[in-house]
Order: C-alpha cells, then sequence, then structure tokens
C-alpha cells in the first residue's frame, strides 16, 4: 500500500470512528438532558479538569514517540507499559485521598464520591495504551473504530438505563467509566500483548526526552481547556456551570474529530518522512478540507444556536444556547490553531509547542481571573479570546519556522 494510499485509508476509519462516537456522545447526551438536571452536568464539568490533566500526565508524550520510531522492541512496550500503570495509580491514589479536599473547595460534598470512582478511568486507560500503539503502528485503524464505538455504545446505553432509573448524576460518572473499562477489556481482547515486566532505563530516557516537551504542552493545553468549568463552578451556580459544560462539549465536537484524524491517521504516516516539503504540502491539503467543512459548521450554530438547543435539549437548556453561540465563535480559530499545532508536531517541533501553549496559558489565565470578576457572559468571550490568542501564536511560530527553513 503506497503512503497516500494509506493515508486515504487511515483517514478514512479514523473519520468513521470519531464521527460514529461523536454522533453517540451526541444522542446520548440528547436523552440524558430530558432526565438529568442542568445541575448534574455541572458537578461532572467541574470534575472535568482533574482527570483531563491525569491522562496527560501518564502517557508523557511516550507513546507519539514509539509510533515515530522505525523500530521498537518488547522493552520498549514494557517499559512503556510499567510507566503508564504504576503512574496512574499513583494518579488515582493522589486523587482518592484528595477528593475530600476538592469537595470542601466547592462546598459540594457529593465530588468526594464522585471523584473517587471517575478517577478509574486513569487507570482504565492506562493499561490499554500500548495496545492502541501497537495497532496504530501497523495502521489498523478499523479494529481501533470497531472497538471505540462498541464500547461506547454500550456505556451510553448504560448511562441512559440508570439515568431513567433514577441514579442522577452517577449515570454520567458511569458512562465514563464504563467506556474505558470496556475499552481496555477488547483491546486486551484483540491485541494479546503481555508485558515482559522489564524496565529498560535506556529505552525510558529516550522516548520521554522526545515526549517531555509534547506532554507539557499537551498538559497547559488541557488545564487551558477546562479550567473554565472548574472556575465558573466555584464561583457561579451549578446551573451555569451545567449550561457552559455542555455547550463546550457540543462546540468541541468538531474539534475533536479534526484533532482525532490528524493525530491517529495522518501522523503515524508523515512522522516516518524526510521530505519536508512532501509533509508541509499533505497537512496544507488536509487543512483546506477541513476549514471547508469546520467553518460553515461553525456558521450555521452560530446563528441557529437556540432552536438547536431548544430542539434536542429541551425548553430547560434554553439559557445554553447564547452561550453556545458565543463559544462557536472561537470555535474557527481553534481549529486553525490545531491544525498548525499538528504540523510542528510532525516536524518535530515540540518545544516551539510547549513555548507557544505556555505563554498562551498565561495570557488565558489572566483573561479568565478578570473576566471572573466581571460577569459569567465576560468568562465566555474570554474563552473566544484566548482561542483568538493561541490561533495567533501558532501562526507565528509557523512563519518563524518557515522563514529559518529558507535561510
Amino acid at each position: 500500500m503506497t503512503s497516500k494510499e494509506s493515508i486515504i485509508n487511515s483517514f478514512i476509519w479514523v473519520s468513521v470512528e470519531r464521527i460514529s462516537t461523536i454522533g453517540l456522545l451526541f444522542i446520548g447526551t440528547i436523552v440524558l438532558a430530558h432526565f438529568l438536571s442542568p445541575s448534574a452536568f455541572g458537578l461532572v464539568g467541574i470534575l472535568t479538569i482533574f482527570t483531563a490533566i491525569s491522562m496527560m500526565l501518564i502517557d508523557s508524550g511516550m507513546g507519539g514517540s514509539l509510533i515515530k520510531e522505525k523500530n521498537v522492541s518488547e522493552s520498549d512496550y514494557s517499559t512503556l507499559f510499567i510507566y503508564n500503570v504504576g503512574i496512574s495509580i499513583i494518579i488515582y491514589l493522589i486523587l482518592y485521598f484528595s477528593s475530600g479536599y476538592v469537595a470542601e473547595l466547592y462546598c459540594l460534598p457529593e465530588l468526594k464520591d464522585l471523584l473517587r470512582i471517575l478517577s478509574l478511568t486513569i487507570i482504565f486507560n492506562a493499561v490499554s495504551i500500548v495496545q492502541r500503539i501497537k495497532l496504530t503502528r501497523s495502521f489498523d485503524f478499523k479494529v481501533m473504530c470497531i472497538i471505540t464505538v462498541i464500547s461506547m455504545l454500550f456505556a451510553i446505553l448504560i448511562s441512559i438505563l440508570l439515568a431513567y432509573k433514577g441514579f442522577g448524576v452517577w449515570a454520567l460518572i458511569m458512562q465514563q467509566v464504563l467506556q474505558s473499562l470496556f475499552n481496555s477489556l477488547f483491546y486486551f481482547i484483540y491485541v494479546r500483548f503481555i508485558p515482559s515486566f522489564v524496565f529498560d532505563r535506556k529505552s525510558f530516557r529516550k522516548h520521554f526526552a522526545f515526549g517531555a516537551n509534547l506532554m507539557c504542552a499537551t498538559l497547559i493545553n488541557t488545564v487551558n481547556t477546562n479550567i473554565s468549568s472548574s472556575i465558573i463552578g466555584k464561583f457561579f451556580s451549578l446551573q451555569q456551570t451545567g449550561f457552559f459544560a455542555q455547550s463546550n462539549k457540543l462546540y468541541t465536537m468538531p474539534t475533536n474529530i479534526v484533532s482525532s484524524i490528524v493525530d491517529k491517521a495522518v501522523f503515524p504516516i508523515l512522522s516516518k518522512k524526510n521530505d519536508l516539503n512532501e509533509i508541509i504540502s499533505t497537512i496544507s491539503m488536509l487543512s483546506r478540507n477541513i476549514y471547508l467543512i469546520t467553518f460553515p459548521l461553525f456558521s450555521i450554530v452560530i446563528v441557529l444556536s437556540s432552536p438547536i438547543i431548544v430542539t434536542f435539549l429541551g425548553d430547560e437548556w434554553q439559557e445554553a444556547a447564547w452561550i453556545l453561540s458565543i463559544l462557536c465563535c472561537g470555535g474557527i480559530p481553534l481549529v486553525v490553531k490545531l491544525m498548525l499545532r499538528n504540523a510542528l508536531k510532525t516536524l518535530g517541533e515540540t518545544y516551539c509547542i510547549f513555548k507557544c501553549e505556555f505563554i498562551c496559558f498565561i495570557i488565558g489565565l489572566v483573561i479568565l481571573l478578570v473576566s471572573a470578576s466581571i460577569s459569567f457572559r465576560a468568562i465566555i468571550w474570554g474563552v473566544v479570546c484566548n482561542n483568538i490568542i493561541l490561533m495567533i501564536a501558532f501562526m507565528i511560530a509557523i512563519s518563524n519556522l518557515s522563514f529559518a527553513s529558507k535561510y
């Protein structure tokens, strides 16, 4: 199979996976929104940042390094497995014993048990990272698609049943926990990976060195993306937090599809190429096609946010319409930033990514804190401003890189 054919085949299956999972998630959200109150979604929104940050700390960018590597030994896989599982257990214990302090911080006692159960997803996801890397290296995206879709379908159906039976916010928590559990089980069934429990320090240093900058950059980006819900949950009502969490989930769906397609389908292939012009040409072609789809989509949602929210979620969620409309204004620069970031990642410029993310995080944090002292609406516009700043930062980085390559 040629490189072009590999990209097209990978692109198709990853697209099917993401569109299917986003579609299932969207349908599940619609059904659950009719059984659960905005406050239930607000509780989960507050906790999202804790599990999101934890997941970023587990892989440390080493997975990307193994995907990029031409020859990977079993000791490399074993080293990554031991590191992932070990770190995930440590992080889970930290979250478990600090959950009481989190509940006290937000004056919401129920957060204690919710965080302890939700954090199990960290361990479940950690034990299957090696299997996902093996399938990615062999470009077996069809199997990954089937596993992901089936896992999400089972998890959503069970969560809807729990919501119908009156379990409230626990339906949302169990959806995430069960999805990660099913994923891990199916990956273990299909990929017969048995770790040798050999920890190769040389291998660890090599792959950790590659992923360190990328891990820090991704960690900062994760905090930057999820901190708004936690700040809103602290200074505003739980209902407003729920409105924001749902609107944020809806507007990031297109960007999540783009991110997964590029990371899973395109990066493994282009990262092994040495021709800079071919890499840039392929990324430019993909970017144009993605922009043609996402830009009109965001524009439509901006104009029709109110009927979309009322039609799919119900009258109770009417207030989320203006939030979704504003957030979608920041969706366009977010997609541009995402494509530029992946271009830098493919070119191996992980330190450049880290610098951009770090500078923008500081600026974004200032914007968030200032806007939080003004109003709830100001926070929403602050998210849009932050996305625009991120886009500009990555544009400058790409421009400087292009200029440097010429001279």
